[in-house]
């Protein structure tokens, strides 16, 4: 894993039109900042969908099952010392289920390739806002790599979110595994580990996901989720919308929380923060998570 230390880059902004090479499958990914590659792949790792995800901590890849163009293909990023560029710049591939290797990917591949490890973010800004409270800015300088992951396709991520409610990380990936197998289309045999695509909203909504390990309330929320996707209720384009009904926040087998954005009629003012978890509660002190809290909010932009 030597090769996959965290590295720094300029903060400049990446070009990623310029990182389509001309004439080579594999497309460079630069990145803005210091970015923790290694922590990344292995939250993938831990995370991975059996079928559709594959991550080898070893060679320093992320393998997954996508859908271009209307045909089933395999996505490859390399961070390895075999796949990353001379600048340590993952690489980006395509290839058929087979593994051959395609032409190099067009854009709109490359900008939903570099959401999935967060390339387009910068580290550097979160840091300085945080300059303000030397606890917390020391605590996130230690790996000043840190970044929040991204997805490749946010209906999948819906679904893991319904899946991994009061679950391991290990069940969740084990029963989003099983729904991939149950509803996604099959590859033909291929690429090591990778066997299905991730159902399509369509698809999981007509799917029978009895026995797959979930309660019932949980299966209704899945299929209630692909449903609403399927149908327009619920648009994952990028733009909010507001339905009269309430969208996704009434699906069954939701948990009750808060709505993820300001109500009708009030300003878009940001949220209260809620109680740190434990990961922030060694910086608050033993038993004392209200300090922390106020700290928090002091720092909401």
């Amino acid at each position: 894993m030597a090769a996959l230390a965290a590295s720094a880059h300029p903060t400049s902004e990446p070009p990623v039109a310029a990182s389509l090479a001309s004439g080579d499958s594999r497309v460079a990914l630069p990145y803005l900042g210091p970015l923790d590659l290694p922590l990344l792949l292995r939250y993938f790792e831990r995370r991975a969908i059996g079928g559709v995800e594959h991550v080898d901590l070893g060679a320093g890849t992320y393998r997954r099952t996508v859908v271009v163009d209307g045909s089933p293909r395999i996505l490859e990023l390399s961070v390895g010392s075999g796949g990353a560029g001379h600048d340590g710049d993952p690489r980006l591939r395509l290839t058929d289920p087979a593994g051959r290797p395609l032409p190099a990917p067009d854009l709109e591949v490359v900008e939903r390739a570099r959401h999935i490890f967060s390339l387009d973010a910068d580290p550097t800004a979160a840091l300085a806002h945080l300059r303000g409270d030397g606890e917390l800015w020391a605590a996130m300088n230690t790996d000043p790599g840190l970044r929040v992951p991204g997805t490749w396709d946010p209906f999948e991520t819906g679904v893991r979110a319904i899946v991994g409610q009061q679950v391991s990380v290990a069940g969740a990936s084990t029963i989003t595994g099983r729904i991939a197998r149950r509803a996604g289309l099959p590859l033909p045999a291929g690429v090591t580990g990778l066997t299905h695509l991730f159902p399509t909203a369509e698809a999981l909504a007509a799917a029978d996901l009895a026995g797959v390990g979930m309660p019932t309330a949980r299966i209704a929320a899945v299929t209630a989720w692909a449903t609403a996707v399927a149908g327009g209720a619920v648009r994952l384009d990028g733009v909010v919308h507001r339905p009269a009904d309430g969208g996704a926040r009434r699906l069954p087998g939701r948990r009750p929380g808060p709505a993820p954005g300001p109500r009708p009629g009030r300003s878009a003012q940001p949220r209260r923060p809620q109680r740190p978890g434990r990961a922030l509660a060694p910086l608050a002190g033993p038993r004392r998570p209200a300090p922390l809290a106020r700290r928090l909010r002091s720092l909401v932009p």
